[in-house]
């Protein structure tokens, strides 16, 4: 991934916000809404997303919720609300990409916190396993 600054607000100095476009190497968009131009605080070196897995999430929370909870927290670059393939019904787990450090912060903060009555689990989401194929046909 590659960041490329879109607009420089820093007024020359350095010390602003930056507007911000993730591309992948041969600069096409992130296939996720973090491919939109997002404002970040200014940084002079390239930065890691880390991914965060937040599970037993009321199915009442909308991705705007999650984007305004993990915002306190710094800056929301995409929230991937999972849903059943056969039914589209949310399945009450979502993953959020945040800066390390800010994601860090926002694990800490939000791990074991009450949400409409749910205990969230918030931690560093892991590489999905490799799974055999089925090779039974789909109904």
């Amino acid at each position: 991934m590659l960041i490329r600054v879109i607009t420089d607000e820093s007024g020359g100095d350095g010390i602003g916000a930056a507007r911000l476009r993730l591309t992948t190497r041969r600069g096409s968009p992130l296939a996720t809404d973090a491919a939109r131009p997002y404002t970040f605080p200014f940084m002079s070196e390239p930065f890691e997303m880390k991914s965060i897995y937040v599970g037993n999430i009321p199915f009442s929370v909308s991705e705007n919720d999650l984007r305004q909870l993990f915002g306190e927290y710094g800056a929301v670059a995409s929230v991937k609300m999972v849903e059943d393939r056969e039914t589209g019904r949310f399945r009450g787990f979502a993953f959020v990409e945040m800066d390390d450090a800010d994601a860090l912060a926002a694990i800490e903060a939000l791990d074991g916190n009450d949400m409409s009555g749910r205990t969230l689990k918030v931690n560093e989401a892991r590489p999905r396993e490799a799974r055999p194929r089925d090779s039974r046909p789909r109904r």
